[in-house]
């Protein structure tokens, strides 16, 4: 494995860790920056684009007292310029379920949006 090899792995790996602290920020920018505008989302129970993944993430996150989502197996075949990745994370750990969503917001540190 070269130098350029372990950038490009590190460089995936940061985007799935931006994924999931924008998730439980609810920080649709670092959400929505980590896929390309053709992506299909498959979530299980939602399949579509990024810009309607984005909002339906929000609404069930808000369901719940706090999120936090794990990143945990990561295996990834880089073939030139193509990367084919598989990461498994387990059920998010969910707190209380909310009787009525209310706005639950923390402060997002700036980051870069561009997916590589």
């Amino acid at each position: 494995m070269d130098l350029a090899e372990l950038i490009d792995r590190h460089a995936i790996h940061q985007v799935l860790l931006r994924y999931a602290r924008g998730l439980d920020r609810l920080d649709n920018a670092l959400v929505r920056g980590c896929y390309w505008d053709d992506a299909i989302e498959d979530h299980g129970h939602f399949v579509g684009t990024p810009g309607d993944f984005v909002p339906w993430a929000d609404r069930t996150t808000l369901l719940f007292e706090t999120t936090q989502h794990a990143i945990l197996n990561h295996v990834c075949d880089l073939q030139g310029d193509e990367a084919f990745c598989e990461t498994t994370s387990p059920r998010p750990r969910w707190r209380r379920p909310r009787a009525v969503p209310t706005p639950r917001r923390s402060p997002a540190r700036p980051a870069a949006t561009v997916p590589t």
